[in-house]
């Protein structure tokens, strides 16, 4: 039904009142009665004790109207609180996974064989990549027969080195501070090589591993 003004409605109050207006006007007096407290507040006025219901049926309405919006409210917030603690979990998940990747990142480069020609001197090479920034052991076990084995970590560029060492019996290990990243770490066979024999086992891993 199309909505009527407040001044219209006025017009038909008192024949409301008196039960004199037809059908179709009692259910548009009514239908606008039942939103606007102003009018029924005249109704009132002029002794109709049906005013009183329709103002008390208009605040329950009222009522009901603020319940739902207060529901909706807070089921919109706990929706949030959900996704929110969805996203928290699953962010501690993926940080206590890399945790764990780091704390148990190792890599190892071991051999034992008789080297008859070294080409450049490069023995072997390997390129880890850590996880994180952190403390990171290194440990190195070799040994040569003739000529002097040379171990060295550089920056994955190769400008930056971090730790070098050379010589014929090698038995190293250092804890070193290094950034996450991509390093090198190389073996290298120096001097006169020829029929050299070299045993070596270099092992670069985070600091707590067992």
């Amino acid at each position: 039904m199309d909505q009527v003004s407040c001044e219209v409605v006025a017009d038909l109050l008192p024949l409301y009142a008196d039960g004199a207006c037809s059908g179709g006007s009692r259910a548009l007096v009514e239908s606008h009665l039942a939103g606007c407290a102003q009018c029924a507040r005249k109704l009132a006025e002029m002794g109709d004790d049906r005013a009183e219901q329709l103002v008390e049926a208009d605040a329950q309405r009222q009522l009901k109207e603020l319940a739902r919006r207060h529901t909706r409210r807070r089921v919109s917030v706990l929706a949030a609180l959900v996704v929110l603690v969805g996203l928290l979990c699953t962010m501690w998940v993926f940080y206590r996974r890399a945790e764990a990747e780091a704390a148990s990142f190792s890599c190892q480069i071991s051999r034992s064989s008789t080297y008859d020609q070294i080409m450049d001197g490069l023995l072997e090479g390997m390129h880890p990549r850590l996880p994180k920034k952190g403390r990171y052991r290194l440990r190195i076990r070799a040994g040569a027969s003739s000529g002097a084995i040379r171990v060295a970590l550089t920056s994955g560029t190769g400008y930056k080195t971090y730790y070098t060492v050379s010589g014929s019996q090698l038995d190293e290990e250092q804890t070193l501070q290094l950034d996450e990243g991509s390093y090198v770490l190389a073996i290298y066979l120096d001097g006169d090589t020829a029929g050299s024999a070299v045993d070596y086992a270099v092992t670069l891993e985070a600091v707590g591993k067992k």
